[in-house]
């Protein structure tokens, strides 16, 4: 048993939590639970990005209730202000008039005083009447504060109360949306679990065909053409190596140079014919070592990378036909158990 095969056994047992329902899972039932995890997080995105919505609405709402509080508690202090010095200015209006109300009543007891004192009298009289008129307005419009001042603590005690509902509204919709959030991250977790799971098992089944049938007609398992490396990437087709320094490049299987030099834009290339049709090539920045026509022994050094300061780039595919196929199925266990290959 391949070192691949039994990763991917050891990786499905410890994950067998997940699929605890039954004993094994088609790829058709993984397919189906990714698509339904899939909707599920679709659905609690929107379910997430609904709330914040609604929650933006509210804060708005709080902070205009918030701001019209404020104004009202700055109106409700000046116009205290304004009412106290008023009623304080009616009070000592008041005094003062009485005082001179009681003078004028002791000077009309006099019988002696004169006509010139009379006079004067009528006047300060007259002038009383009206200054005791003006503070009856003004008592009156102090009384008018007064209800106002009565109004403004109303809307504040209904402010407060709708900040109050305002603030229990929005940590509800927090802890719903903290759940929700939850919910996402764990159909998150399961989406990622299932689609990890289905790409393991279709590389398994992969894998496992191009041991016992020749993928696109091919039996041989290639090494990889670079030993030291920074990491590779791959897909369906070829596989990309990263690295920096210089390296040697060599032959994965023995063959036949067809080609040697440079390419367009792809840099230099090295092409080796294995027979039967099948055909590796190796391009980019690196210096062959070799010319066309040459043999070449599997793990030959074909040639060296580019000493580049930064990360270079080599890239390797198999063909057949001149088509490109899946290069990782066709790698040997020597590379695929180096790079952890589970999963395409």
């Amino acid at each position: 048993m391949s070192v691949l095969v039994r990763s991917l056994i050891i990786f499905a047992l410890s994950s067998a939590h997940i699929f605890a329902a039954t004993k094994s899972i088609s790829i058709s039932e993984l397919e189906k639970n990714a698509k339904n995890a899939k909707k599920e997080v679709e659905s609690l995105a929107q379910d997430l990005t609904a709330l914040e919505k609604k929650l933006g609405q509210k804060n708005h709402e709080f902070l205009n209730v918030l701001k019209l509080r404020q104004e009202l508690e700055a109106k409700l202090v000046t116009a205290s202000r304004m009412l106290e010095k008023e009623q304080s200015q009616v009070q000592e209006e008041s005094q003062r008039l009485n005082q001179v109300l009681k003078h004028l009543a002791l000077q009309q007891l006099d019988q002696h005083q004169n006509a010139a004192s009379m006079a004067a009298g009528r006047v300060l009289l007259t002038q009383v009447k009206k200054q005791m008129g003006e503070l009856a307005q003004l008592s009156i419009q102090s009384k008018q504060r007064q209800e106002d001042l009565k109004n403004i603590s109303q809307k504040l005690q209904e402010f407060a109360r709708n900040e109050r509902q305002l603030s229990e509204v929005m940590t509800a919709m927090e802890e719903q949306k903290k759940s929700k959030a939850d919910a996402y991250l764990e159909a998150m977790g399961r989406k990622g679990q299932y689609e990890e799971r289905l790409s393991e098992l279709k590389l398994k089944l992969r894998l496992k065909k191009s041991q016992n049938n020749k993928v696109a007609g091919i039996d041989v398992r290639f090494s990889s053409p670079m030993d030291e490396y920074l990491g590779v990437e791959y897909d369906k087709k070829g596989i990309t190596y990263k690295f920096t320094g210089r390296r040697p490049v060599i032959a994965a299987e023995a063959g036949e140079v067809v080609y040697a030099g440079r390419l367009s834009t792809y840099g230099n290339v090295v092409m080796i014919d294995h027979g039967n049709e099948t055909r590796t090539v190796i391009l980019g920045q690196f210096i062959p070592k070799l010319n066309k026509g040459q043999k070449v022994a599997r793990l030959d050094v074909l040639g060296y990378t580019e000493n580049v300061s930064t990360q270079g780039k080599l890239y390797f595919e198999v063909r057949k036909r001149d088509k490109v196929v899946e290069t990782i199925s066709l790698m040997d266990d020597k590379f695929l158990a180096k790079n952890s290959v589970t999963k395409i």
